[in-house]
């Protein structure tokens, strides 16, 4: 634990240091229902309600929505050089960003100039269900709970494309590349181009699932009328949906399909009270370890392939390099196809240790309580291997649509994609929360109703930030 401890404040030390992420495929954000804010607030004092010939099971669903606020530093992650804002234009155009024509060789005529522009956006809303249970007939000061939460998950690119030329054939042209489209280029635009068939970009997607069931085992060390430590251990089920590649900023619900083992600690203690009020202390720190697991995620090229396997010198060509045409050589016309056709790959995703901790303080008089907390999340930097074999004899095209140098050595390897570009990067948040209920604490079966919020703050571009809002109905019996 030691050991763990000094590796976690060294990792928040790097994540809160290191560069923003760009040039990225993918991006997995943070599950919804990893979320200790949401589930204590008033929660907490239903569990410490006192009932006697109780059967000691707590049950609760908690209605929220989520929204996310920073879509200008979510598109520069997947945007080009920390940029959402960047141009399409022949690399002769001073300022362009990405050459045009290598995603159709037939556009960027007369210096014409199109802009791209994301804004990313994320909206969720469902409900979590959440079961504690006492074990104390068992063995005293044990007890299990489960969470499951059901989740509707709405993300959009909000891809913008605009041209200075107003050229509607241009602008129609780049927007239907996106959309996976089949195009045709060449003199006479007789020759054919596979639509792209992944990492495409058109509206907005949704995806509704059970996004993971979390099982705990908790023990009671200390267990006092004033003060509770307990410690746990957890399982993480998955059954929310993996990653298919098809769109950029997928929506996922859950962990991703990785199973999780982890244990957690659980701290309540008073440190102020008088007859029906009390001022207490909560602490929670849930840790996750998620294995390994099959994916399909879109690889760019790395930044260090070499300039002659690049089809030209210009500078930055890795730069959204899954959206280049390549072509087999021995009939290149009739294989011309963008780069993510072929490099979106099965792959092993590691997401490793994850963790969900919060410090607040709640102020209880009688069935009224008050909950103001802080909330940290954080995860390691996924790892993403090789899995599935990448198709064999695929050059680059250069922005005449034609293959400049079509040697062996020039062709397309699997080693030439960047497994780092699939990634996504340590992830560091901070959330404030807060939220109040009431419980008819003298029912016979007592009733809980509550409300709360949250703003969590992102450190870097490719953590969500976001607002969220819920609602509380319990009972104990």
């Amino acid at each position: 634990m030691k050991k763990f401890l000094k590796g976690l404040a060294l990792a928040t030390l790097v994540a809160t240091t290191a560069q923003a992420a760009t040039d990225q495929t993918f991006l997995q954000v943070r599950p919804h229902g990893v979320n200790l804010a949401m589930e204590m607030t008033t929660w907490r004092d239903l569990l410490l309600t006192k009932k006697e010939d109780a059967f000691g099971a707590n049950f609760q669903v908690v209605p929220f929505y989520t929204d996310s606020c920073d879509s200008s530093d979510l598109g520069k992650y997947f945007g080009i050089d920390d940029k959402n804002v960047f141009m399409l234009a022949h690399r002769t155009v001073a300022g362009y960003d990405f050459d045009i024509r290598y995603i159709n060789p037939m556009l960027g005529a007369n210096n014409l100039k199109t802009t791209i522009q994301y804004e990313p956006d994320q909206d969720a809303y469902g409900a979590r269900i959440d079961y504690h249970q006492d074990l104390d007939k068992v063995l005293k000061g044990l007890y299990f709970k489960v969470a499951l939460p059901i989740v509707h998950v709405d993300n959009d690119m909000h891809l913008q494309v605009t041209n200075d030329g107003n050229n509607a054939v241009e602008k129609t042209a780049v927007e239907d590349y996106f959309k996976g489209t089949l195009l045709r280029y060449g003199a006479q635009e007789t020759n054919f181009q596979e639509g792209l068939k992944y990492a495409k970009m058109h509206g907005d997607q949704d995806d509704t699932e059970v996004a993971d069931i979390d099982i705990t085992l908790g023990y009671k060390v200390v267990n006092k009328d004033n003060a509770k430590l307990a410690i746990e251990i957890g399982f993480t089920i998955p059954t929310g949906n993996d990653a298919d590649g098809v769109w950029v900023f997928e929506p996922i619900s859950g962990n991703n399909e990785h199973w999780g083992l982890g244990a957690g600690l659980d701290f309540w203690g008073k440190v102020w009270e008088d007859e029906d009020q009390y001022f207490r202390i909560d602490a929670v720190l849930d840790w996750r370890y998620l294995f390994k697991s099959s994916e399909k995620r879109t690889l760019r090229l790395k930044d260090d392939v070499a300039v002659a396997k690049l089809a030209g010198a210009a500078v930055g060509t890795y730069r959204y390099s899954q959206y280049r045409l390549v072509a087999k050589n021995n009939n290149p016309m009739d294989h011309v196809k963008p780069l993510a056709n072929i490099s979106t790959l099965d792959v092993d995703v590691t997401p490793g240790s994850q963790l969900d901790a919060i410090l607040g303080v709640a102020y209880c008089n009688g069935g009224f309580s008050v909950d103001l907390g802080y909330n940290l999340f954080w995860k390691e930097r996924e790892d993403v291997d090789y899995k599935e074999a990448f198709e064999a004899d695929y050059f680059l095209l250069d922005d005449q649509g034609t293959i400049p140098a079509p040697d062996a050595a020039n062709a397309l390897i699997r080693t030439d994609l960047s497994e780092g570009s699939a990634e996504t990067p340590s992830y560091l948040t901070h959330k404030v929360y807060g939220g109040f209920g009431y419980i008819f604490k003298e029912w016979d079966t007592p009733l809980m109703l509550g409300l709360g919020a949250q703003y969590e703050f992102a450190s870097d571009n490719e953590e969500v930030e976001n607002w969220g809002i819920w609602g509380k109905l319990g009972v104990k019996f």
